[in-house]
C-alpha cells in the first residue's frame, strides 16, 4: 500500500514519552538480548477490521506495534485495531518498552489478505448523486436544481446512474456505486461544513463510504465536507469562500490547469483525466491558454476553495509542494489568471490513511451549473462534470496489462520473457485482473481499467540504448502518453531504458551499466540490498517498502548484513541494466543518490547485494513529475532473472517481488 495506517496514541507512562507521530519517536538502543519478547499475540478480523492482541509483559510500560517494519503505534494497552486495506498481506510486530526506556525483540505475526467484497453483476457502473430534498425541482438554489436535471438526464436516464437520499448513506456500498456527487451551492448558506444540510449521522455514512474505497465528487460549497468527514483536518478547510448574490462582468471566468504557469517550477495537470476534450483558450488575453467554463453576464462569486498561503507552508519548494505532501492531494487547477502558487481550486484528495477511496473536490466560483441568462461556455462545465464523475467510477479498477511483444507467450524470443509471460497469464490473466496488450494497443488503453502496464525485456545480444527495444515511435509515444495521463509502468531488465525512451528523464540520464551476454556460472548468490549506503554516515532503508514485503532478509554470502537474495548459485545471465551514480556528474553534499534523486524526482530503492556505498540504482521507483501523472518502477538489477537454467531455489523471491511491484503500482 502507498499510504501506511498510523494509529498513534498518545500517553505518558513512568517518564517515556509517546509521541503523536512516527517522525517525532525517538525509542533509545536497547539491549535487546536482555529482555524477553511480547508472548500470544493474536489476531481477529471482522470486514476490514483487524485487531491484534498480547499477552501483558510484566515491567513493560508500553508497547510499539510496527507493520512490516514500520511504526504505526504505540499503546500502554495489550490490543490495537486498524482498517486494513483489501487483497494485502501484513506482517506485524510488536515489541515492549521497560522501565528504564529499553526496547525488546520483536513478536510477529502475519496477516493474510482480506478478500475485497464481491461486486454486483457485470461489474460496479453506477454514479450516485446526492439529493438533499424530495426531489431535484425542491432543492433549493437554481444551480443545485440544474445540475441535478443534467445528472437525471445524462445518467440516471441511461441507467448509469442513481439518486441517493442522506437517509440511503448509511447502507451505501462503494462495491455497488463506486463514486458519489455532492452538490451544494446555495445563496446565503454561510461558511463551514456546518452550515451543510448534513447531520452527524450522515457525516459518519459520508466517512465511512470514502474509508471504504467509495470515491467522492465535493463541488462548490460541499468541498468543506473534506474536512467534515475527517479526511483532512479542520485548520486546512477551505478558506476562499463567497456566497452571495454575484454581479455582471464581461470577462471570461477560467481555469488554469498548470500550477505556477509563471513560476520556474510548473505543475501542469492538463492531461488530467478531468479535463479531457475541453479546449485550451485565452479569451481574456492573459498570454497563456485557459479552460473557459463561465462568460459574460451574471454571475454568482461562489468559491469554496484553499488559499494556500494561510496554512503556514513555506521554504522549498513551495507552498502547492507542502500543502500536497500535507494532505496527500495534488491540487489540478486555480483560477485562470493565476500563475503563482496562491490558490487552490480543484484538488483531488489521494488514498490515505484509512481512506481508500478518493476525492475531487472543485470549489472555483466559474463552475456555476445555471448561469442567468445563459452560459456560452456550458458544455465545457458539463464536460468537465462527466469526466470527473466517469474518472472517479473507473478508479476502483484492479486490472494488470503486460505488453506482449510477439505474437504469442511461445513465440517471444527469449525463454526469460517467456516465462516472465507465463507468470503473468497464470497470476493475472487466468485470475480476471490482467490482460497481455500488443505495443499497438497501448494507445487505446483505458488507464481507468487498466492502471499499471508491466512491460519486461530480457534479450542476450540486444544491445544498448531504447532504440533496440522492440517499440517503434508510435508505441514510445503510446508509453508516454500512457504515463502522462497517470498509467503507472513497471519496466524490468532492458525495458529499464524506456523510462528514457519516453521522454520522462533525459537521455543523459538513462542506464549506463548494461549487459546483454550469454553469462557464466557461479557459486555466489545474486542478493539485493535495499539499505542505500548501508556503510556510509547517512544511510538510505527501503527494506519496509511494499515492493519488498515477505521477502526474507538473509545473509547466504557472509556479508555481514542482511539481503533479498534473488538468484541461487548454477548458470546466470549478467544483464544488468542499471545506473552507475558516479557517471552523471552528481557531486558535493550530500551524496550522489540524494542529488540523483532530486533531479529526477525519484527514489533509489535498491543496489547490488554487496554494495554500501551511493554508487548505484538498480530498482528505481519515478514519481510523478512534470507532465507525468503516473509513476514507474524500473528493474534492471541481473539477479532479476526469470528462468534460470537448471533451476533457481531463490524463484519464489523473483515471483513476489513482481506481484508485489505490479499489486504496488496497481493502488
Amino acid at each position: 500500500m502507498k499510504t501506511s495506517y498510523k494509529y498513534i496514541a498518545a500517553a505518558l507512562i513512568s517518564g517515556v514519552a509517546f509521541l503523536t507521530s512516527c517522525s517525532d519517536v525517538e525509542i533509545p538502543e536497547a539491549a535487546n538480548k536482555d529482555l524477553g519478547t511480547v508472548a500470544s499475540v493474536s489476531q481477529s478480523v471482522d470486514g476490514r477490521e483487524l485487531t491484534l492482541t498480547w499477552s501483558p509483559v510484566a515491567g513493560a510500560v508500553g508497547y510499539l506495534v510496527y507493520c512490516n517494519g514500520e511504526l504505526v503505534a504505540q499503546t500502554t494497552e495489550t490490543t490495537y485495531t486498524t482498517l486494513c486495506p483489501y487483497e494485502q498481506t501484513f506482517t506485524y510486530t510488536i515489541k515492549y518498552i521497560d522501565a528504564n526506556g529499553l526496547v525488546s525483540l520483536g513478536q510477529s505475526i502475519f496477516v493474510d489478505a482480506i478478500p475485497a467484497p464481491p461486486k454486483p453483476q457485470g461489474g460496479a457502473t453506477l454514479v450516485g448523486y446526492l439529493l438533499t430534498a424530495d426531489n431535484y425541482n425542491a432543492l433549493p438554489d437554481d444551480d443545485e436544481v440544474a445540475a441535478a436535471q443534467w445528472f437525471q438526464e445524462n445518467y440516471v436516464a441511461k441507467n448509469e446512474g442513481t439518486f441517493i437520499t442522506v437517509e440511503q448513506l448509511g447502507v451505501l456500498s462503494p462495491a455497488d456505486c463506486p463514486a458519489l456527487w455532492i452538490h451544494i451551492d446555495r445563496v446565503g448558506i454561510g461558511m463551514g461544513y456546518e452550515n451543510l444540510p448534513f447531520d452527524a449521522a450522515a457525516l459518519s455514512a459520508l466517512h465511512d463510504y470514502l474509508r471504504d474505497g467509495g470515491n467522492l465528487y465535493l463541488s462548490k460549497h460541499a468541498t468543506q465536507l473534506v474536512n467534515g468527514i475527517g479526511r483532512i483536518s479542520d485548520n486546512y478547510a477551505p478558506g476562499i469562500f463567497g456566497d452571495g448574490n454575484g454581479g455582471s462582468g464581461d470577462d471570461v471566468w477560467c481555469v488554469n490547469n498548470v500550477i505556477g504557469s509563471g513560476q520556474a517550477t510548473k505543475y501542469d495537470h492538463t492531461a488530467h483525466a478531468i479535463f479531457a476534450g475541453i479546449e485550451l483558450t485565452d479569451p481574456n488575453g492573459y498570454g497563456f491558454p485557459n479552460f473557459p467554463l463561465e462568460g459574460p453576464g451574471l454571475r454568482e462569486d461562489h468559491n469554496c476553495m484553499w488559499d494556500l498561503n494561510s496554512y503556514g507552508f513555506s521554504g522549498d519548494p513551495n507552498v502547492v509542494a507542502n500543502w500536497e505532501a500535507a494532505t496527500t492531494s495534488t491540487v489540478l487547477a486555480t483560477w485562470g489568471h493565476v500563475q503563482d502558487y496562491c490558490c487552490a481550486g480543484i484538488v483531488e484528495f489521494l488514498g490515505a490513511g484509512e481512506f481508500l477511496g478518493k476525492i475531487v473536490a472543485n470549489g472555483l466560483s466559474a463552475y456555476e451549473f445555471n448561469q442567468e441568462g445563459g452560459n456560452i461556455y456550458q458544455n465545457n462545465v458539463n464536460r468537465l462534470t462527466a469526466n470527473t464523475l466517469d474518472y472517479l467510477r473507473g478508479a476502483v479498477s484492479t486490472k494488470a496489462a503486460y505488453v506482449l511483444t510477439a505474437n504469442s507467450i511461445d513465440e517471444l524470443p527469449d525463454d526469460d520473457e517467456v516465462a516472465a509471460a507465463t507468470w503473468f497469464k497464470q497470476t493475472y490473466v487466468d485470475a480476471g485482473k490482467g490482460a497481455f496488450v500488443t505495443p499497438a494497443q497501448i494507445a487505446g488503453l483505458d488507464i481507468n481499467e487498466y492502471p499499471v502496464l508491466w512491460v519486461q525485456i530480457d534479450r542476450i545480444g540486444i544491445g544498448i540504448g531504447y532504440e533496440n527495444l522492440p517499440f517503434d515511435a508510435d508505441a514510445l509515444t503510446a508509453l508516454h502518453n500512457y504515463m502522462r495521463d497517470g498509467g503507472n509502468l513497471y519496466l524490468s531488465k532492458h525495458a529499464t531504458q524506456l523510462i528514457s525512451g519516453i521522454a520522462r528523464i533525459a537521455d543523459n540520464y538513462a542506464p549506463g551499466l548494461f549487459g546483454d551476454g550469454n553469462g557464466g556460472s557461479g557459486d555466489d548468490v545474486w542478493c539485493v540490498n535495499n539499505v542505500i549506503g548501508s556503510g556510509q554516515a547517512t544511510k538510505y532503508d527501503h527494506t519496509s517498502h511494499d515492493i519488498f514485503a515477505g521477502i526474507e532478509l538473509t545473509d547466504p554470502n557472509g556479508y555481514g548484513f542482511p539481503n533479498f537474495p534473488l538468484e541461487g548459485p548454477g548458470l546466470r545471465e549478467d544483464h544488468n541494466c542499471m545506473w552507475d551514480l558516479n557517471a552523471y556528474g552528481f557531486t558535493g553534499d550530500p551524496n550522489v543518490v540524494a542529488n540523483w534523486e532530486k533531479a529526477t524526482n525519484s527514489t533509489v530503492l535498491a543496489t547490488w547485494g554487496h554494495v554500501q556505498d551511493y554508487c548505484c540504482a538498480g530498482i528505481v521507483e519515478f514519481h510523478p513529475e512534470g507532465e507525468f501523472l503516473g509513476s514507474a518502477i524500473c528493474n534492471g538489477l541481473s539477479a532479476y532473472e526469470f528462468n534460470q537454467e537448471g533451476g533457481n531455489v531463490y524463484q519464489a523471491n523473483v515471483e513476489l517481488l513482481t506481484k508485489n511491484t505490479i499489486d504496488y503500482l496497481m493502488k
